[in-house]
């Protein structure tokens, strides 16, 4: 029971992370440096969160010269890297963007949605620490972990949420509780394509 409340606050977390990166991509890249959504698709990139955080819009990068923008990134990434070539690539862009100038408010956001996804980030390690804990202190979950796919959370998930495998009598019965079952639309003579039914419980 307290593994899955944990479960289900990791989840709430993750929901939490999830609209931030699309506060991201919609009310500040979308307006104020649309490009840059080509050169770093994972808004979870360190580098996304420390351009929010000095200059989230293109104007502001393109009114900085390259040493000064290259120099709020860290000194160890190499001129070789693919990391340093998106660096470029997006001080490069920002002289061409077509993303408007970007208010005062929207930087405030910007440097507010820094620090909720840092903290949302650490909260979810916290909690995946606690079952990574809980796992190796129990019998059961060695055997679940040997299984090829079956990291901390997905066992801890399965564990949790089926309990003991005595309770079911037939494979199909965890394939629903998944919602993972093959059901088909229909009505009448109209026959629907086969789809998963994602009807099952949402860990």
């Amino acid at each position: 029971m307290n593994i899955r409340k944990y479960l289900l606050l990791r989840q709430r977390l993750m929901k939490t992370k999830t609209s931030l990166k699309i506060r991201i991509q919609n009310n500040i890249w979308a307006c104020h440096f649309p490009e840059l959504c080509n050169i770093f698709p994972n808004t979870e990139d360190p580098d996304v969160l420390l351009l929010l955080e000095h200059c989230p819009s293109g104007e502001q990068i393109a009114n900085m010269d390259f040493q000064s923008f290259i120099c709020l990134f860290p000194p160890s990434i190499s001129q070789k890297s693919k990391r340093y070539s998106r660096l470029t690539q997006a001080w490069q862009i920002a002289k061409t963007s077509v993303g408007f100038s970007i208010p005062s408010a929207t930087i405030l956001e910007s440097k507010i949605i820094v620090r909720d996804i840092q903290r949302t980030q650490k909260d979810i390690a916290q909690i995946d620490n606690i079952l990574s804990e809980f796992c190796l202190q129990n019998d059961a979950y060695p055997r679940l972990l040997s299984i090829p796919g079956f990291g901390i959370f997905t066992t801890a998930v399965f564990k949790s949420i089926i309990g003991d495998i005595n309770d079911f009598s037939h494979d199909r019965q965890l394939v629903k509780l998944a919602g993972l079952y093959i059901e088909t639309m229909s009505s009448g003579n109209f026959k629907g394509k086969e789809k998963i039914s994602k009807k099952g419980n949402s860990l």
